[in-house]
């Protein structure tokens, strides 16, 4: 834990590393318990050693905060269209749900005690036109499982990230940037640099019960970051000289410490599961803010840290799932082949900041994956 300087020095808490993945997130990403494959790259690095060795060559997922009504796409298309009139074009769906949009993409390969992973998260929001703000995470991940016993599996990562935290722009400066973005952000303040979290998890597997535990960003992780222009940034980045050297920032970045523990209940059906084969789990999430006591993630209230999460696997291939996250519900599907998976769904979830209610939204994903 970092401890403020003399100077004006702040904490500034930043989001963890959770990329948005529809087969997980769809089940309120209570997976803790269940970890294993590409899952267990961010979720529970005890799931390396855990199911079939999994190696995936690419995964992608986008996603919008978006009621993909007729109107509200068309919306999207003229601000795309018309990127200096963005602001304008979207505010009908800043007022009534918030806007923004997420991706999340990646490479790995977990199975046989090992994990080994690149992946990306992104992610937009905005609860007005012109009170927006986005971040980047690139993360490699590396670490080992290990069976201790018969029923106990231990697992551990190291996760070097790179982040780009853009803590202010409008809609227009998003559009121009997505559509220029060496030149149309010159006014926009990035903040980057660099982390590296330690992850810890724990299975425990009892027949059809399955008891999980992870605690991520041991100690906190600390962000190092400098601070330029975004359109100085991915100049730099694109000319090849990588990041440029930016000014100091005064405060410090802080991922808090979580813990997540977690009960799944997959009972052996036999037979049956080429029909039908449910998976059911409930997580229960802390966060250690810094200088504060063990609290829930969003507010003070001890619910607020329940995920909970249903897949039904039918014909062995077709996935319906269901997922309650901090008060919030989704549910999806997902169509699996050998080497192929797509996987879709739609959300409610805790506004991130400056809104009232809930945001709702569409995310859909493809995997090739063997």
């Amino acid at each position: 834990m970092v401890t403020a300087h003399a100077t004006a020095q702040t904490t500034q808490t930043e989001p963890p590393f959770e990329p948005s993945f529809p087969n997980s997130s769809s089940v309120g990403n209570a997976i803790v318990a269940s970890a294993e494959g590409f899952e267990s790259l961010y979720a529970n690095p005890a799931g390396f050693a855990r199911g079939k060795p999994s190696f995936t060559i690419a995964t992608v997922a986008p996603g919008l905060d978006l009621v993909p009504t007729g109107p509200n796409l068309e919306r999207l298309s003229s601000a795309w269209d018309s990127p200096s009139n963005a602001g304008n074009t979207l505010a009908p769906l800043f007022a009534a749900n918030g806007f923004g949009g997420s991706v999340a993409a990646g490479l790995g390969y977990s199975g046989s005690g090992l994990g080994l992973g690149l992946l990306l998260d992104g992610r937009s929001w905005g609860s007005s036109s012109s009170d927006m703000s986005a971040n980047a995470t690139i993360a490699f991940i590396g670490g080992m499982g290990f069976n201790v016993g018969k029923h106990l599996v231990l697992g551990g990562a190291v996760r070097p990230m790179l982040r780009v935290n853009v803590p202010v722009l409008s809609a227009d400066e998003l559009f121009s940037f997505l559509h220029q973005p060496a030149t149309a952000a010159s006014s926009v303040l990035s903040l980057y640099g660099f982390g590296v979290a330690l992850d810890f998890g724990a299975i425990a597997d009892y027949g059809a019960l399955s008891y999980g535990l992870t605690v991520s960003d041991i100690g906190n992780t600390r962000l190092y970051y400098a601070q330029d222009s975004l359109s100085g940034l991915i100049s730099s980045i694109g000319s090849g000289n990588g990041l440029p050297t930016g000014q100091p920032v005064a405060d410090s970045y802080m991922i808090p410490m979580q813990a997540t523990f977690g009960i799944a209940y997959h009972p052996a059906v036999g037979k049956r599961g080429r029909l039908f084969d449910p998976r059911i789990e409930l997580d229960y999430v802390y966060r250690f803010d810094p200088g504060q006591m063990l609290r829930a993630p969003t507010t003070t209230e001890l619910l607020d840290g329940i995920r909970a999460g249903a897949d039904l696997r039918l014909f062995s291939f077709f996935h319906l799932r269901m997922g309650y996250e901090y008060g919030r519900v989704r549910g999806g599907v997902g169509i699996q082949f050998p080497g192929f998976q797509m996987d879709a769904m739609v959300f409610q979830q805790v506004a991130p900041s400056g809104f009232a209610g809930s945001t709702s939204g569409i995310l859909a994903g493809v995997s090739i994956r063997f």
